[in-house]
């Protein structure tokens, strides 16, 4: 099963089909297809929720139009409901998608005003110093007018995990809103037969600032060893040896669709064997001063025991 990115509106199927929504960010490369872990899963309407269900993921997406006055209150609502839908099961990845991201000016931008309504959900849902349940999370602009969410959950057991680079999200100082925002740096769980490593929405920050300013090439490679560093540390958090490690999607989000080609080039430098499994979009990023981020999956093969 798999999203698509590109068209002009969102589309979701509402059935059991493999192709499960569209989602309106424009595509800067030629793949567009983001495949997810389901296989032949039922489908449900639950509230503002598509839900498809197979026996080891459940996937659900919502999305609702931007009302500005109450921005916070629709994104908590949504968690709210999110939370209800994943009692009993795990939350392995959450992935946040909001209209014009970066405007209106200070503790009034949307994705202040969206992380707000997030956290008090979360707050509210396990407690406000319990952040041992945030998953891996992604939030970055999309076109149109709607507020999409997205998630990933499953019965199997996560870890989850921080950048020793960087503060975590949740710990961020008072200067980037009234509520930090609430995702780990990266989500790992073992369902056999693979082991999934799902690293959030990664950009230049070391600490909890914003590096490399007006400089694409520096802000990719730095959030590039940020990536390399929190990857190899789920790996090494995985007590199941894996006898494969396979990339098995990425998206690169580039603030500016004129830096596409620059990007692509850096990352095909730094990966290349992995380029083939990339998706680029232009979409708005958490930070005005960012250019880029980048989130990835691995799914790794578990290494089955030998017989006696």
């Amino acid at each position: 099963m798999h999203l698509r990115y590109g068209n002009h509106t969102i589309r979701i199927a509402q059935s059991q089909a493999t192709e499960i929504a569209t989602l309106p960010l424009p595509i800067l490369g030629s793949n567009c297809i983001e495949p997810l872990p389901l296989s032949n899963a039922a489908y449900s309407r639950i509230q503002s929720f598509d839900v498809w269900q197979d026996p080891l993921f459940k996937f659900g997406i919502a999305y609702i139009q931007i009302d500005e006055p109450i921005l916070s209150q629709s994104a908590r609502d949504l968690y709210d409901e999110l939370f209800k839908l994943t009692r009993g099961a795990y939350l392995y990845r959450i992935w946040n998608f909001v209209p014009d991201l970066n405007s209106g000016e200070g503790d009034k931008e949307r994705y202040r005003q969206f992380s707000i309504g997030r956290s008090s959900s979360f707050q509210e849902e396990f407690g406000q110093q319990d952040t041992t349940r945030m998953p891996a999370g992604t939030c970055v602009g999309i076109h149109g007018e709607h507020m999409v969410i997205c998630f990933l959950a499953g019965i199997s057991t996560p870890d989850h995990h921080e950048n020793p680079n960087q503060i975590p999200a949740y710990r961020y100082p008072r200067q980037y809103g009234p509520k930090s925002p609430s995702f780990a740096r990266a989500t790992s769980v073992s369902v056999p037969p693979h082991h999934y490593r799902f690293i959030s929405g990664t950009a230049a920050v070391m600490g909890h600032e914003s590096m490399g300013i007006g400089n694409l090439e520096e802000q990719v490679e730095i959030t590039c060893n940020n990536i390399e560093l929190i990857a190899n540390q789920t790996l090494e958090s995985n007590h199941t040896p894996c006898e494969d490690q396979s990339l098995y999607s990425c998206k690169v989000y580039l603030r500016h669709a004129s830096d596409f080609e620059e990007a692509q080039a850096l990352l095909k430098e730094r990966f290349p064997q992995s380029e083939h499994r990339f998706i680029y979009l232009q979409s708005d990023i958490c930070r005005k001063e960012l250019l880029v981020e980048i989130e990835l999956c691995f799914q790794d093969l578990v290494r089955q025991p030998h017989a006696l």
